[in-house]
């Protein structure tokens, strides 16, 4: 679900990645499915997109672009594993909260209670 929202935000202003039924979209999608099951400890963290998606522009292959990014794994790991927004996301909520708890309930309404959209 996440991986699909964040291949919607990429670079929509390249004709590579300009609408929904883009190639470029296709494919890093399925650069970043792959990877997920590549490499399930790190899985997809969000952010992946932005890293990918100047790849696959570059190299305009599907394949070498994924092997690219698998090469850069091992120097992104620990940021990637590390990378957790929650304490932010609360933080965020607890703030809508205090301030608007009308816009807090329906937030939570509309994600479910998940501050990750």
């Amino acid at each position: 679900k996440t991986i699909g929202k964040d291949v919607r935000r990429t670079e929509r202003d390249h004709p590579f990645f300009k609408n929904d039924e883009a190639e470029g979209l296709k494919m890093l999608r399925r650069i970043l499915i792959s990877l997920n099951v590549y490499d399930p400890e790190v899985a997809y963290v969000q952010g992946m997109n932005e890293i990918v998606a100047p790849l696959l522009l570059a190299i305009q292959d599907e394949y070498l672009a994924f092997w690219c990014f698998v090469k850069l794994l091992p120097m992104l790991r620990d940021r990637l594993l590390t990378l957790d927004l929650s304490p932010q996301l609360s933080s965020t909520a607890d703030l809508i909260l205090h301030f608007d708890s009308e816009l807090h309930h329906h937030i939570e309404k509309l994600t479910g209670g998940h501050w990750l959209f």
